[in-house]
């Protein structure tokens, strides 16, 4: 039956009818992937045209090599006749999109002017030489101003610059999945994009998810606030693009990678592959975590999972390293300025909590609207700062500096060891233990408090990092996973001290160049923490990890176990007597003195009280290993 139709049936049968719910209009367009497929029958094209036009051996070379969108286009809106024009000046595909130009001259003569918006180049039809009438320029500068767009739909590219794109451009979108996300600062909608209209190959973030082959999508609109001026609209899109291109071009696994850059108009766009987990607050509600599924876990399960668990972890560490750290160019390099659990998409090929050892799922820094590239090593930069701050909750004591203040990359670690602790207090107690610490530090406040002029991190959160510390599956806490993770966050993450060098560095001071310095790192040896001792003399001797440091101490912590080193994921003697204690509820009074206080136990199964804090016992943990 295919092959008794027309070319023009075909091309009618090819067309994807997309409802944009954003403009309120049904558009139609053709794939080139249908269009190659119904040229790929040259004889059965050649025969059809031949009973309307002359087809010379140029024009046939002209059609299949240069212009089969534009022959597929005249087809479909019967403009056939005016192929031999097309052809004869050498205006094929390449040549489009097209814009339609009406000049009258002064002997009272007209020439219509067919302009492509990408090469200069052109050609004129005049209404004597074409037996044009009114409905002819008609036609032509429909064909111009709507009908061209029903074949000529982008098709991306890796390594694409940004598009700049026409107004009326449609996108090569099948279906919209759900309604548009809005922020302050953007728009994200959930797409079907048809697969032959980008040329990706599919990666562990591309085609995670997908109809068929064709994969969903991610567009996130900017949009510019009212109190911002269009000036500082316009900073906001370049730094995106920036950073985004620097993303992509870093080809890191656990950095996201945008499809696409293009603007219409002043609309600016960006595409990204769809993260079919969410992100990694939707991951954490809807995966079962290593307690929460442990009566179903084997041994060999439970193995998988702190690999898998820790592997991200490392993962993301190492992002964070390729931001602030770029191999080929350290003045590219780049602050992100907003991790939190909604800016890490969780990449899947199977919905998330179907397994029960989420080996398939990938964490992936995303979100680069608060990013800052950095034209200069920020350790030492004495020049302002004018990203501004991210969310509250996530942002470390510096946030708080007047912007005017230059902030440095460990800005981000901060705001890594808030996730690493988060990720550490689900994995071993649970989505509702982390619901509880949640509430236990004020959801949306900082993990830090002011006190007396001081700033140090909230009793509650130091009593939850104790009771990681105290769990007999970390100890010892140099012997386990979960114990040189528990002490890399309490030592070097959550720091308010950011730098100690400014008293020991040689540095000089070179405007082109960045800043050269010796600098003496500060040893992380976690197996010793245990013997450092501990508060006010302790929290003196630390300064905040960067990335370099928290990305080496996160391999060694993995390869260790990997290879068996004397390290394992945790201590499973301990599984046990960590069954039998009751999860804790810290609740936060304040001391006489206004002051946050807290109480910090040992042995969170005794059922204790005291003036600041009162500890009751919740549901107890279940850990059974086969």
């Amino acid at each position: 039956m295919e092959q008794s139709k027309s070319l023009l049936e075909r091309l009618r049968d090819a067309e994807e009818d997309f409802l944009d719910k954003d403009e309120e209009v049904v558009y139609s367009w053709i794939p080139i992937s249908s269009i190659n497929e119904i040229f790929a029958k040259r004889d059965v094209v050649l025969k059809e045209l031949r009973l309307t036009i002359e087809v010379s051996d140029d024009m046939e070379s002209f059609i299949f090599n240069e212009a089969k969108r534009l022959v597929a286009l005249l087809i479909r809106r019967n403009h056939l006749s005016w192929l031999g024009t097309f052809h004869r000046e050498k205006f094929g595909d390449d040549c489009f999109p097209v814009k339609f130009k009406h000049t009258k001259h002064g002997d009272k003569t007209q020439q219509w002017t067919i302009q492509s918006c990408k090469p200069k180049k052109s050609f004129s039809l005049q209404p004597d030489a074409s037996g044009g009438t009114g409905s002819f320029k008609d036609a032509l500068k429909t064909f111009c101003e709507h009908e061209q767009w029903g074949v000529f739909v982008p098709v991306f590219q890796p390594d694409d610059d940004a598009h700049v794109f026409q107004d009326r451009c449609d996108m090569p979108y099948l279906r919209e999945v759900s309604d548009p996300n809005k922020t302050n600062y953007s728009v994200v909608r959930h797409f079907v994009m048809h697969q032959a209209h980008l040329n990706f190959k599919p990666d562990d973030q591309i085609g995670t998810m997908a109809d068929g082959d064709n994969p969903h999508i991610a567009v996130k609109e900017l949009v510019s606030a009212i109190t911002l001026k269009s000036e500082k609209f316009q900073n906001l899109v370049k730094n995106e693009a920036t950073v985004l291109t620097r993303l992509r071009d870093l080809q890191h696994p656990h950095l996201i990678r945008a499809i696409a850059t293009y603007s219409q108009g002043e609309r600016h766009y960006f595409i990204f592959p769809w993260a079919r987990g969410g992100n990694l607050r939707d991951f954490w509600s809807n995966q079962p975590s290593l307690s929460t599924a442990s009566e179903r876990f084997s041994a060999q399960d439970c193995d998988d999972f702190f690999k898998w668990f820790f592997g991200q972890l490392y993962g993301l560490a190492g992002a964070l390293k390729q931001l602030h750290y770029p191999e080929k160019n350290i003045q590219e390099s780049c602050r992100h300025g907003d991790l939190k659990p909604e800016n890490i998409l969780c990449f899947s090929g199977t919905e998330i909590g179907t397994n029960k050892v989420p080996i398939g799922v990938r964490l992936v820094v995303a979100d680069a609207g608060h990013a800052k590239v950095h034209e200069k090593a920020t350790e030492f930069r004495l020049g302002p700062t004018s990203t501004p701050k991210g969310t509250t909750m996530y942002s470390p004591p510096e946030a708080e500096t007047p912007l005017e203040e230059a902030r440095t990359r460990r800005y981000d670690i901060w705001s890594l060891g808030c996730l690493y602790l988060e990720s550490l207090t689900w994995m071993m107690y649970g989505y509702d233990a982390l619901k509880t610490f949640h509430k236990d530090i004020v959801s949306n406040e900082h993990y830090y408090s002011k006190n007396a002029g001081s700033i140090d991190l909230k009793e509650s959160v130091k009593g939850w990092i104790n009771v990681i510390k105290d769990d007999p599956r970390s100890q010892p806490l140099g012997k386990t996973a979960i114990g040189r993770l528990v002490s890399l966050i309490e030592q070097r993450l959550l720091i308010v001290q950011v730098t100690t060098r400014k008293r020991s560095f040689h540095h000089d001071f070179d405007t082109d160049d960045g800043i050269k310095m010796l600098v003496q790192r500060p040893t992380l040896d976690p197996a010793g923490f245990s013997a450092m001792g501990s508060g006010a003399a302790l929290k003196e001797n630390l300064e905040r990890a960067d990335a370099k440091e928290v990305n080496e101490e996160m391999r060694k912590i993995f390869e260790a176990v990997e290879k068996d080193q004397d390290l394992v994921w945790m201590n499973k003697d301990g599984i046990a007597e960590a069954a039998q204690r009751a999860l804790p509820i810290l609740t936060p009074s304040l001391a006489p003195d206004g002051t946050e206080r807290a109480l910090l136990r040992s042995n969170p199964a005794e059922s204790k009280t005291d003036a600041s804090y009162s500890l009751t016992p919740e549901t107890g943990l279940h850990l059974k290993l086969a």
